[in-house]
């Protein structure tokens, strides 16, 4: 199955090529079985000379397949099928059009906005805790290994020394990733874990920020050295406007100590969520027991025991609109549901209105289900208070908290289709 200067290759369609390495090549190919562009990631074993240069190669290819192959998520670059025969193994991807990688942006003339940066990373985390909840640690968690589609959303990518506990055997401890990247325990050939995804994605947050490496060395050797001892820089002291409370998340993801470090991606995803929400706009000043008092009243909470609902408050963010204010705009991709604590506001889908809201309701359920794009907007009528609730800062919620969280969710919903249905029923007699 040598690809090189063919056109096709059983139901697929070569187009160009994307990307080229010394023992792998990208094309761009048709599906016409499923009618779609497809990328098809080529291991050419014919380029390597050793024998076991090409059953390493071999193994990486059947790591990538299975590791890939078994997460589903809109933040993973999803794996199709795989070819295989005695010279090449091929894997066929989705196609992610216009994706580029983190690369071209952590270089000091092109770097992002904080508070793209920290959206960025956010979608990382949570891409790789469904990752690490599914048995996955990816171990090359590098810039070059994350793609941004050309709609700006973000996709984990290349999953060859992937760990599977499952299927893990000795030899292949011996490949650590790529050496700028790569945590302290791997350094020191110690078991790995997420912990150490969530070290390389610090690194990768350092650059990101500042356009510099986190450690500069001349070899590998000293390189793995700094890894191990060197005094840990902050981004602050190469870029001004990074918040402290951004620079203690990342100390954290960078923590040598495994007991110091985050422990889960998910709340790497929590904290920078809170930053995000920080940085677009302050919060809105209430002191925690007006919240109380107000979240109490509303039906939304009603069956909430008095701790689940101090627990809700602390996983929540609280603001202020004035009438006539956007709340959301269609469009926009945001997986938070939000909750009227008080005032009223109107939903509308091409400037017809769609839906009136007061205090308890909810809306904004099909971005928090699905993170895909927000297909109406929602503007304030009078001052509104409203209850941010984002899926990563309730995952660290309790599980009575999240159960009683979906369960109230999932009668809102219903209640508002019923409400919504009845209208139409209505205005179509």
């Amino acid at each position: 199955m040598d690809l090189s200067g063919k056109k096709s290759t059983g139901r697929y369609t070569l187009k160009e090529v994307l990307g080229q390495g010394s023992t792998a090549t990208v094309h761009r190919a048709w599906d016409s079985f499923q009618d779609r562009d497809v990328a098809i990631k080529t291991h050419d074993a014919a380029s390597l000379d050793a024998p076991e240069g090409i059953e390493l190669q071999r193994k990486m290819f059947f790591r990538e397949a299975q590791a890939a192959g078994r997460l589903k998520h809109p933040g993973i670059t999803e794996v199709y099928d795989a070819l295989l025969d005695d010279e090449t193994y091929a894997l066929v991807m989705e196609y992610v059009e216009g994706g580029r990688t983190l690369a071209e942006h952590c270089q000091v003339d092109k770097l992002l906005p904080v508070e793209r940066v920290v959206e960025i990373i956010h979608s990382c985390a949570s891409a790789m805790e469904f990752a690490h909840r599914h048995g996955v640690v990816h171990r090359d968690i590098k810039p070059s290994n994350i793609l941004l589609t050309g709609d700006g959303q973000v996709k984990l990518t290349d999953f060859g020394i992937a760990f599977l506990p499952e299927s893990e055997s000795t030899d292949f401890h011996t490949i650590l990733g790529t050496p700028m990247y790569i945590a302290p325990e791997q350094v020191r050939d110690e078991e790995v874990t997420g912990q150490a995804d969530i070290y390389s994605l610090g690194v990768v947050t350092f650059e990101l920020l500042t356009g510099r490496r986190l450690f500069n060395a001349d070899n590998i050797p000293a390189l793995m050295h700094k890894v191990l001892n060197a005094p840990l820089p902050k981004a602050g002291d190469f870029r001004e406007g990074i918040p402290e409370v951004l620079e203690r998340i990342l100390a954290r993801m960078l923590a040598r100590d495994t007991s110091k470090r985050y422990r889960h991606a998910r709340d790497v995803a929590a904290d920078l969520s809170l930053v995000f929400d920080l940085m677009k706009a302050p919060p809105t000043e209430v002191p925690d027991l007006d919240k109380f008092r107000l979240a109490r009243k509303l039906d939304f909470f009603r069956r909430f025991p008095d701790a689940q609902v101090w627990e809700f408050i602390h996983a929540s963010v609280w603001r202020r609109f004035n009438a006539g204010q956007s709340i959301l705009r269609a469009g926009d991709i945001d997986r938070s549901l939000y909750i009227m604590a008080s005032g009223e506001a109107v939903a509308r889908k091409d400037g017809r209105p769609l839906n009136a809201l007061a205090a308890g309701d909810c809306f904004g359920e099909i971005g928090y289900l699905t993170r895909g794009k927000r297909t109406a907007d929602v503007v304030a009528q009078t001052e509104v208070l409203l209850i941010k609730v984002k899926a990563s800062m309730l995952d660290r919620a309790s599980r009575d908290c999240q159960l009683l969280f979906y369960r109230r969710f999932l009668h809102t919903t219903i209640e508002r289709l019923v409400r919504i249905s009845d209208d139409y029923t209505i205005g179509g007699d």
